[in-house]
């Protein structure tokens, strides 16, 4: 008799001993699902942008010649306006606003572009394979700067299309250019973009 008596308290004890796990269980699952829910709702309603801010950056050149490259995130595309004189104190460029100052040479054109893989410029009717000191020699002996640009940067543009534009590269621009307002933060997020707007360039001036 006692030990029915026994094993009829210890039943009776690990019944409601599982009854209370299994509604603590139960409690604590419908709560965290409400949590969730809660946490969701909230970040729907967080506002942000699916597109950096357009920002013009201006590259001056020692002779204080220049472009203008416009980065118009919310159209996905780049406009490069080429500038004779880039006044420090003008900060609106053929209707551009030039966001950002970065002032190199040609050392620093070299190595942009070795970093995208180097540039093909068509010579005598044939697509010839250029790097970065190659470009730059053909600058030192050109006697129309401008045209001659107005044929390299699209080329930059396309090599950036295909090979891609990375945080390093934009580290290496900062890096190593003379002076810059131009911050990593600011435009870590540019690469990826960049690289799909490439294609897309327009020349102006």
């Amino acid at each position: 008799m006692k030990t029915k008596r026994v094993l009829k308290i210890l039943f009776a004890v690990s019944l409601c001993f599982l009854t209370f796990i299994l509604t603590a269980y139960f409690y604590l699952e419908a709560s965290f699902e409400k949590q969730n829910s809660a946490a969701d709702t909230k970040n729907s309603n967080i506002p942000y942008s699916t597109h950096p801010e357009n920002s013009g950056v201006l590259f001056v050149m020692p002779d204080g010649s220049g472009m203008l490259i416009y980065l118009d995130f919310s159209q996905n595309c780049i406009s490069a306006i080429f500038i004779d004189d880039c006044d420090n104190e003008k900060s609106v460029f053929y209707g551009y606003p030039a966001d950002y100052r970065i002032e190199g040479d040609y050392t620093l054109l070299s190595g942009i572009i070795d970093n995208i893989g180097g540039i093909d410029l068509e010579t005598d009717g044939e697509a010839l394979r250029y790097t970065g000191v190659q470009v730059t020699q053909l600058l030192s002996y050109t006697d129309n700067l401008r045209s001659a640009l107005k044929e390299i940067v699209p080329s930059i543009f396309t090599s950036i299309s295909k090979n891609g534009f990375s945080v390093s590269d934009i580290k290496y621009i900062l890096e190593n250019c003379s002076y810059t307002t131009l911050t990593l933060p600011e435009c870590l997020n540019w690469s990826n973009y960049i690289a799909q707007m490439a294609d897309t360039l327009t020349i102006i001036g």
